[in-house]
């Protein structure tokens, strides 16, 4: 097939520009959506998610998210992991993604949970890896449990 010339693309010269450009609307860009269900691990297994730490994860993704125009739409902690699904645009790559949340919720635990950091000099509070799947749901327990597993089993402990 023939290249599109990009002559036939600009508006005719007897019409001014704002003339041509108000017959355009404006995209809709809900359909660039993607959803994206993550799961992360803590990189020490002694590092449960529990109490307190399970609520501000929560308050934390849910404010990342508002900050990169992500829409948080679940999220759940079990005491091994953090599972959540996002809706992103179509141009955010889910390692970006997965980065932007992992490093910021790192220096958050880290800064709340002097502890933790005590523990985990890495400067990363998470395991390396993740679970990502392009679906609306969270990931089965079944497949979460699996991923943990091979997780540990990576670092030399096996279940």
């Amino acid at each position: 097939s023939q290249p599109m010339q990009i002559d036939s693309l600009l508006p005719n010269s007897e019409e001014s520009p704002a003339d041509s450009l108000s017959d355009y609307e404006p995209v809709d860009t809900s359909y660039c959506l993607l959803y994206l269900a993550c799961t992360l691990v803590p990189r020490l297994p002694a590092h449960h998610l529990a109490g307190d730490i399970v609520s501000l994860l929560r308050r934390w993704c849910s404010d990342l998210c508002l900050a990169y125009g992500w829409r948080l739409e679940l999220i759940s902690a079990g005491i091994e992991h953090l599972s959540w699904v996002a809706r992103v645009p179509s141009l955010t790559s889910p390692e970006e993604h997965l980065k932007i949340i992992r490093t910021h919720l790192s220096k958050k635990v880290f800064d709340h949970f002097p502890s933790l950091e005590r523990d985990n000099p890495s400067g990363d509070f998470w395991a390396p890896g993740y679970l990502v799947s392009g679906s609306p749901t969270l990931h089965d327990d079944a497949v979460v449990q699996a991923f943990v597993n091979q997780v540990r089993q990576r670092q030399g402990f096996s279940k």
